[in-house]
């Protein structure tokens, strides 16, 4: 455990210096922390979140695995026993990089030919971001997920902390719709609306200066879930 609050202290060390945040970095160094600390523990995990049977795993973080003609790759955990590896994606602020998990794939095929072992890619999100792969076994899933399985655990201080990280970044899933939520959703026609007048009433001036829009006026929502913008 020591070693575990040692990383994390050279971790927020880092953090204050570049004036950043690296949270993907932060709480993936804290799950396999909690992770390392026992071997039972370890194997519920990769069992019951990660769907793959098996036991007596190993895990390790920031994996580099090299692609011939292509851009290399680290892996955020990646899971092995003696018969099976598994690579683990974690997200939280960001979604998926330009063929990021393609990428996975490949490496993991190359595993998998070279090792002769069952592979097996799964995909933590904190956004909704949802993939389909299906050179592999592709399993996808929410930070939630995690958050329920730790929560079910022994409560060590260590637990109790990232689940209270895991709450204060809003990590830890939602069940249900607030009343705030229900009002939000009450009034998005007429906000909907007022963006749209706004827009029609610069169109004639970007168009002039851009060309004509592309898209049709549906895909203006498309971009709110998938960009955060109208």
């Amino acid at each position: 455990m020591a070693n575990v609050l040692e990383r994390l202290l050279q971790l927020y060390n880092r953090q204050n210096k570049s004036g950043k945040t690296p949270l993907e970095d932060f709480v993936t160094e804290i799950v396999i922390g909690i992770l390392q600390s026992g071997q039972q523990l370890l194997d519920r995990f990769v069992n019951e979140v990660l769907l793959i049977h098996g036991h007596d795993f190993k895990v390790e973080s920031q994996v580099p695995f090299s692609l011939t003609f292509d851009q290399n790759c680290v892996i955020n955990l990646v899971f092995e026993d003696t018969s099976s590896i598994c690579f683990l994606e974690n997200k939280v602020a960001s979604k998926e990089g330009k063929r990021q998990l393609e990428r996975y794939v490949a490496v993991l095929q190359n595993q998998k030919s070279e090792m002769k072992k069952d592979t097996y890619l799964r995909y933590c999100t904190k956004l909704y971001d949802p993939q389909k792969i299906k050179e592999c076994s592709f399993y996808q899933f929410r930070w939630q997920r995690i958050y329920e399985f730790f929560d079910k655990q022994e409560k060590a201080d260590l637990i109790q902390a990232f689940l209270e990280l895991l709450r204060g970044e809003n990590m830890a899933g939602v069940k249900d719709f607030s009343i705030e939520d229900m009002m939000t959703m009450k009034g998005i026609y007429s906000v909907i609306t007022k963006m749209d007048e706004i827009l029609d009433l610069t169109k004639g001036t970007f168009t002039e200066l851009f060309g004509s829009p592309y898209q049709r006026d549906f895909e203006r929502l498309k971009q709110i879930p998938t960009f955060n913008r109208y």
